[in-house]
């Protein structure tokens, strides 16, 4: 059993938020498990992160022929906050990356405000737990087209 004492556990309160404890080396609690780790962790682990601008843009430029309307956009945010490229819940983040990487422009601008309105329902969670029953959109066409691209799209990172 491992002595917990020697565990540096430290407590952040953010104004107006709830205490979120940190613990140094969680790895040690659940060896061998990356899923434990990262759900521990959270889906925004700066571990994940590890592309550059240029690769990231490379990998989004596979599914840009599918980005057929500014809403679709938001597969590809999604999948960039599950990858730790976008906080949590900031469109306004995930436009600016966008922009970033695109300077010259991109195919059907969005709102970033718009985009986080589908931010609901299971939507909210991981591409992979998405299903029609639970999601924002009624009509399974609209549904599909979201999953597809946001599966596609998160499949290249592996």
């Amino acid at each position: 059993m491992e002595d917990i004492s020697k565990m540096n556990i430290k407590t952040y309160v953010a104004s107006g938020a709830i205490n979120i404890e940190h613990i140094d080396h969680v790895e040690n609690l659940f060896p061998g498990n990356p899923e434990v780790i990262a759900s521990v962790l959270g889906g925004n682990s700066a571990k994940q992160k590890s592309l550059g601008d240029d690769d990231l843009r490379n990998i989004i430029n596979i599914v840009l022929p599918k980005i057929t309307s500014h809403r679709l956009w938001f597969a590809i945010i999604k999948v960039l906050m599950v990858k730790g490229y976008v906080a949590y819940d900031d469109f306004e983040g995930g436009k600016k990356l966008i922009e970033r990487i695109y300077p010259a422009g991109y195919p059907n601008k969005f709102d970033s405000a718009d985009l986080k309105k589908l931010h609901s329902d299971c939507f909210r969670l991981a591409p992979e737990h998405w299903t029609k029953e639970s999601s924002p959109y009624k009509r399974e066409a609209e549904f599909k087209q979201m999953y597809n691209l946001a599966t596609e799209f998160q499949a290249l990172f592996n």
